[in-house]
């Protein structure tokens, strides 16, 4: 599964989003996830707390920062292990 909603900009270890729902039931975003900005060139970051609704703090830092309005795909499904599967279902029903 991936979530695509809204934009973001990246300062540093801070992403911050607009029209998203980072905390949203159900979203299966969780700290681990992988996050895929389509900006040149593409950067990846890994979520290492979800600190709001709009607001994510990932590793490593952007370089270089990204303007707001950027594309990204977090993906929240990590169904192909027992261990991801098992967290899905828990958060999902959680």
């Amino acid at each position: 599964m991936i979530y695509t909603t809204g934009t973001l900009a990246a300062n540093g270890n801070i992403l911050t989003g607009t029209g998203t729902s980072w905390t949203a039931a159900g979203s299966l975003i969780r700290n681990g996830c992988t996050v895929i900005v389509f900006s040149t060139p593409v950067q990846a970051f890994q979520i290492t707390s979800i600190d709001s609704a709009t607001q994510l703090t990932v590793t490593p830092a952007a370089n270089p920062a990204l303007a707001a309005g950027q594309r990204y795909a977090i993906l929240v499904s990590d169904s192909l292990s027992v261990d991801g599967l098992a967290q899905d279902i828990a958060e999902t029903f959680g």
